[in-house]
């Protein structure tokens, strides 16, 4: 197959093109994803409504082209189980379909529920894959307009669409009016999979699914990362959300003793650091959980905590703020705070920091 390039233009680091007898179907038309493929030796990236983006430089002419199959089959499969999908939530629940977009990975749908239950999309599922299982043929119906009262539509026909209207029919399950790319028969989807569900405005619940073999990819894809999580934590797959469990039980209470010895650390460490103290200064070049268990012993003590370039200064016997404002000043620094606590980051060591509390 040839087409005729008619104008080529540079856009930013790709070629947009215009042909002659548009054979490629549009990204985002009805919702879903348009036609890739190449022409000549360049790849197909994008298909706009009236441009396709490409890969390569092409000078106007005639170069042979390629629609990629597996791509349309794809798209589809994930098509013809939105279909599925929104028929089995309207009949079911009578939860309306409200939005659709097809990507790469995923295909969502938003449904009129703002509190949708796993179990309703259990359901759902268990009934939208009984329907693949049916082996239902789907019919491309080609009707002029004014015929359209003839059959009992899930979505009302848009008012903008003039001339004839192509109706997409699954049995006496469903039928709707769409342009898109479906497959003949519901066995071709294989499965559909619900992956995730999330709020979103206006009480709507947006919902993701994998149809085809983006279901298997996704299995695939968590049955692997099952096995690996299984070798890595030494148990079974069966046994790793309490192995999990047991583990997140574990490092809570391995915080709880960690917290309780940083503040006995902190306890003993600020009776040397007292001790030894000069100039009412108290200096801890650490910043950790102990440097902050430290502020609430050195109440009557300037106390500076931190190490490579940030630092934090606590005094209730000079201000802070005005001593915040007279380092950034002097060096590369960012920071502020208030009057008995500041923060300080930047090109700046400890010993820079003393020198101007010292003047």
């Amino acid at each position: 197959m040839t087409i005729n390039i008619l104008e080529t233009i540079k856009y930013n680091d790709i070629y947009k093109i215009k042909v002659e007898n548009f054979p490629f179907y549009p990204d985002g038309k009805g919702g879903q994803l348009g036609d890739r493929g190449t022409i000549k030796d360049a790849n197909i990236i994008e298909v706009l409504k009236d441009y396709i983006l490409i890969d390569k430089e092409l000078k106007p002419g005639s170069y042979e082209y390629n629609i990629d199959l597996k791509n349309r089959i794809d798209i589809a499969q994930q098509h013809t189980a939105q279909h599925i999908i929104s028929a089995s939530f309207e009949q079911k629940y009578n939860y309306e379909t409200k939005g659709f977009h097809m990507s790469k990975n995923y295909t969502t749908v938003d449904i009129d529920c703002s509190n949708l239950s796993d179990e309703k999309i259990k359901n759902i599922e268990d009934l939208s894959n009984n329907i693949i299982q049916k082996h239902i043929e789907v019919e491309k119906i080609l009707i002029e307009k004014s015929e359209i009262e003839k059959y009992k539509l899930r979505k009302p026909l848009s008012s903008k669409v003039t001339g004839k209207v192509r109706l997409i029919k699954i049995g006496d399950f469903d039928i709707n009016p769409c342009g898109g790319f479906h497959v003949n028969n519901t066995a071709e989807i294989g499965l559909i999979k619900i992956i995730n569900k999330e709020k979103i405005k206006g009480n709507l619940t947006r919902i993701y699914y994998v149809a085809g073999k983006r279901a298997l990819n996704d299995y695939n894809y968590k049955n692997t990362l099952l096995k690996s999580l299984s070798i890595n934590l030494t148990t079974s797959i069966e046994s790793l959300n309490e192995r999990i469990k047991s583990l997140l039980e574990e490092k809570k209470e391995l915080k709880k003793d960690l917290k309780k010895l940083s503040e006995e650390h902190a306890k003993l460490l600020s009776e040397f650091l007292i001790k030894n103290s000069k100039d009412n200064i108290i200096v801890y070049e650490e910043n950790n959980d102990v440097a902050k268990n430290l502020i609430k012993y050195f109440k009557d003590f300037t106390y500076i905590f931190g190490k490579d370039g940030e630092y934090t200064i606590t005094s209730n016997t000079i201000d802070c703020k005005e001593l915040s404002k007279n380092i950034i000043q002097k060096y590369d620094v960012k920071g502020g705070g208030n009057k008995v606590r500041a923060n300080l980051k930047g090109n700046i060591i400890i010993e820079n920091i003393l020198n101007i509390l010292k003047k």
